[in-house]
């Protein structure tokens, strides 16, 4: 079931519109922005209060796992630094840092502009259970 709901962010987007699904499978507004990695939109996105950031599809794959099996590298870090929960894992047992390795799409180890790598940002958070990972 497909649903249009007012903008509520503090981005100006108050009175527009998102089409969402009830079924993140069916249709997941930051889903469809992470497989198109498409970045900016993803930004706006987040600025949203109502994002279900660590939502799951059928098959139990959050954004940060769809940004790690598909190389979005700079997504993934965006999904870290506003919550995404890195130990959720899918019906495979796969998880974003496993997803991230098994692809070699993703060098785990690669820096970004900061010098961090993926795993260095999940390390500094401190990250464990349902703790807010807050970039600084």
């Amino acid at each position: 079931m497909y649903v249009q709901e007012k903008g509520k962010g503090n981005s100006g987007d108050e009175g527009r519109h998102i089409d969402r699904s009830s079924n993140p499978s069916v249709f997941s507004p930051l889903m469809f922005y992470i497989q198109a990695n498409e970045i900016e939109a993803l930004k706006k996105l987040l600025e949203r209060t109502d994002i279900k950031l660590n939502e799951q599809d059928d098959d139990g794959n959050s954004a940060l796992m769809m940004a790690a099996s598909g190389g979005h590298l700079e997504a993934f870090e965006i999904l870290l630094c506003v919550g995404a929960n890195i130990k959720l894992s899918n019906k495979y047992r796969d998880t974003a840092i496993s997803l991230l390795d098994v692809n070699q799409r993703c060098d785990v180890n690669a820096f970004d502009a900061d010098g961090y790598t993926p795993l260095m940002l999940a390390a500094r958070g401190g990250y464990g259970g349902n703790s807010s990972f807050v970039c600084k």
